[in-house]
Formats: structure tokens, C-alpha cells, sequence
């Protein structure tokens, strides 16, 4: 291997009409059981085939000794003892298994603006590194663009058209762009940012030129599982920031509340569940500041898994939010409410704390959830931290802790060193 370049190659996926497609279709999951069902079916004849012609085999002997009547001496021999009996059973041959092993990493909100050099990687110190996962996935809180005006609200965020090239080589394969800085800079800038995006191959959900695109998830084939990402936002500057049949903007996941829009997000999950083992949704909402989850959260979050989502991966608060695994009567859910700032400007105490969350599925199955803590240097870039030392154990606790209401319990996370 030469030093400083990874060999590792991840899925690969081609852009289509609604997201990104896997250069290799999937068939569907009936096919796949339907052939399946059909090899297990024909080994079981196989082994009924054998045991009948030892049964006919034995029968047909009995019958000859029957007709042919008792051996004379001149031509039977000297009488030997009967032999055990001995039957060939044939079992399956093992076909090629299912449940490949894979892993999700997500960090939570990504800023790439304020005193960040173009020859500078904010995501050198992220171990294990982005790219070590199947499936990498951010929160992106910024415009790439030059053009646009700001916009009237207190922060605004832009950053150079060439930080897409700098997200692409940290590894990263989805962005959700459904939060309240997407269009901090208008609607010229938000196509920017797609177009900038597209041009480096990096997937983005949440946002688009009509809210079909908006709602349409980025689809991946990895492992042979099918896996579908979504992202919607319950922080809305201003209504003129959602996306409708006709005109560009974010998903919406309601305001601060669960209504007709919150409908629409779990209508998509419901469509992405039909054709897909796994469903991610990117959420944006909660309380600044807040380590537990809002009411509201934990209502959206219980709707989504019963919707089909597997994962519910969420952002804004600026602190570290407790991880929660929902039983289903399909497997385990996961939910992580918040994990905090992740690339942002200079923070101390709990803003500080942040962390890279890596998801280990089996096929389409949740199994667990590891934190690897970090926390923001000076220039506010997230450094890891040992799970061993004080400062490690301190940025773990603060997603392994209980907050009043919701369903789910507290994840075992297994902190990482």
C-alpha cells in the first residue's frame, strides 16, 4: 500500500432522474427469495430422490430373495453376517449469504467557512477517517457559492465553491442541505451548491429545485443492500425557504410541530421502505443547546421508525443528544437526536464535544452503534480524543445519558479509543 493513499474502494453509484442509483441494479427482494426458496427446494428433492431409491433398492432385493427361494450350498457360499445398513443423504450446498457486513459513519453539523484556507483540511484530525466507512454522511450548514444576497436573519453562511472537492476527499458520500442555512444566500445559491456537489459525485438529500427532488432519497447499493437516505428539517427561517411543486427549497418535517408537512416526510419514507433494506433520515430540529431531545423530537423520531425508517440521524442543538435503540417488529431502529457541532467555528464546554458515530449493520439489520468522541481544536475542527482519558469519557457519557419521555432506550455505545 503506499503511504497516505487507501485502497479501500467504496460502492459505487451513477446519478439518475430522481438520486443517486448503484451502477449494478439490485434485484428486488422477492427475486432474491424467490431463487433462494428455489434452491432449498431442489436440494430437499434431491435427498427425497435418494432415500426412495435406497428404500425401492432394498424392496426389490427382498423380492428377489423371496422368488429364488433359500440359497443351495453349491451356490450360496459360506453365510455371512448381515452388514450395517448404510443410506447416502445429500445435504444443501450453502448458497452465497445475505447479510454482508457494513457500516454507516454520520458527524453532525459541517461548517466550511470562517478562516478555513483552501490548502487546509478541516478533517484531518476525524479518526477513524470518513472514508473507512460504506456510507459517510454530514450535516451541511453552508452555501457553496459566490453569488446570491444575504439574506435577513442573524448568521449566514457561505463558503468557496472549491470546499465541495474537500468534501468529497474526506470521504463523504451523502450531504443533507435540509437546514436553516442552505439558503442563507437565496435560491441562486442553493443551485449552486447542488451544482458544485454534483460535479464531485457527492449525494444531497433535503433539498431541491421542486419538492419532489426535496423529498427524493440518494439510493446505494452496498453489499447487496439496498439503502435509501433522506433529510428534512424542522428549522424554517422563513416560508419562503420550503420547497413546493414549483419552486426550489428545503423538505420540510413541520415547524416545531407535527402537521400536514410531517405527513409528507413519512409518506416518503413509506415509498423508500417498499424498494430498500434500510432508510436513513437526516434530521434537522430541537432546541439549541438543550442535551435532551424536545417533546417534538421524540414524536417525529417514534413516527419515523414506525414509517420504516432504521436510522434517524439528527442535527442543530450544538451539543451531543443522547443515542437510543427502538425494538420493531422488523429489527432494531437506531436514533442519535444530536451529535453536536462537527466542523464549526472555535467552541468550548458542551459545544465543544462532538463525536463520529459509526453504525455496524448486518444485511439490513441494526446491530450496533460505536462513538468515537472528539472535540473542536481552536480553530473548531473536530480532534479525536481517547475514550481512556477524562475528556474522552466526559464527550461519551453525553450520548449514552436518559432524558424524560420518548420511546427507545439508552444504546450500549461502545466508546472507541
Amino acid at each position: 500500500m503506499v503511504p497516505g493513499v487507501s485502497t479501500r474502494c467504496k460502492h459505487q453509484r451513477m446519478r439518475g432522474l430522481h438520486g443517486y442509483l448503484p451502477f449494478r441494479p439490485r434485484p428486488p427482494r422477492s427475486t432474491l427469495r424467490f431463487w433462494t426458496f428455489s434452491l432449498l427446494s431442489m436440494a430437499m428433492v434431491t435427498v427425497a430422490m435418494t432415500v426412495s431409491g435406497a428404500i425401492a433398492g432394498r424392496t426389490a432385493d427382498a423380492q428377489n430373495l423371496e422368488t429364488a427361494g433359500p440359497p443351495t450350498p453349491s451356490s450360496a457360499g459360506p453365510t455371512l453376517p448381515p452388514g450395517p445398513s448404510t443410506t447416502t443423504t445429500l445435504l444443501p450446498t450453502a448458497g452465497p449469504t445475505l447479510e454482508a457486513p457494513w457500516t454507516l459513519a454520520f458527524g453532525g453539523d459541517t461548517l466550511l467557512t470562517r478562516a478555513v484556507a483552501e490548502t487546509t483540511d478541516p478533517f484531518a484530525g476525524i479518526r477513524p477517517p470518513l472514508a473507512d466507512a460504506d456510507l459517510a454522511i454530514v450535516n451541511l450548514e453552508t452555501a457553496m457559492s459566490t453569488r446570491g444576497r444575504a439574506q435577513i436573519k442573524e448568521f449566514t453562511f457561505r463558503s468557496a465553491p472549491s470546499f465541495a472537492d474537500r468534501v468529497a476527499a474526506a470521504g463523504i458520500d451523502v450531504v443533507s442541505l435540509a437546514n436553516n442555512h442552505t439558503l442563507d444566500f437565496g435560491v441562486e445559491a442553493l443551485q449552486d451548491t447542488i451544482r458544485n456537489l454534483d460535479r464531485v459525485n457527492v449525494a444531497h438529500v433535503g433539498a431541491g429545485s421542486t419538492l419532489d427532488e426535496a423529498l427524493t432519497p440518494a439510493e446505494f447499493e452496498i453489499n447487496n443492500v439496498a439503502v435509501a437516505v433522506l433529510g428534512a428539517s424542522q428549522i424554517i427561517p422563513d416560508a419562503s425557504w420550503l420547497a413546493t411543486p414549483t419552486r426550489a427549497g428545503i423538505a420540510s418535517a413541520g415547524k416545531h410541530a407535527i402537521n400536514a408537512e410531517t405527513q409528507r416526510l413519512l409518506d416518503a419514507v413509506r415509498r423508500a421502505r417498499v424498494t430498500n433494506d434500510v432508510v436513513v433520515v437526516i434530521l434537522h430540529w430541537g432546541i439549541e443547546g438543550n442535551p435532551c431531545p424536545s417533546p417534538v423530537q421524540q414524536e417525529l423520531a417514534g413516527l419515523l421508525v414506525d414509517a420504516g425508517a432504521t436510522a434517524v440521524l439528527g442535527a442543530h442543538p450544538h451539543v451531543l443528544q443522547p443515542i437510543v435503540r427502538v425494538p420493531t417488529p422488523t429489527g432494531d431502529a437506531v436514533i442519535a437526536y444530536s451529535m453536536g457541532n462537527f466542523i464549526w467555528d472555535p467552541r468550548s464546554g458542551a459545544t465543544a464535544d462532538t463525536g463520529l458515530l459509526r453504525l455496524r449493520f448486518i444485511g439490513g439489520r441494526f446491530m450496533e452503534a460505536t462513538f468515537h468522541p472528539h472535540r473542536l481544536d481552536r480553530q473548531g475542527w473536530a480532534r479525536a480524543v481517547s475514550a481512556a482519558t477524562s475528556a474522552g469519557r466526559a464527550v461519551s457519557t453525553r450520548v449514552s445519558g436518559r432524558c424524560p419521555g420518548g420511546r427507545g432506550t439508552p444504546i450500549e455505545v461502545l466508546a472507541s479509543a
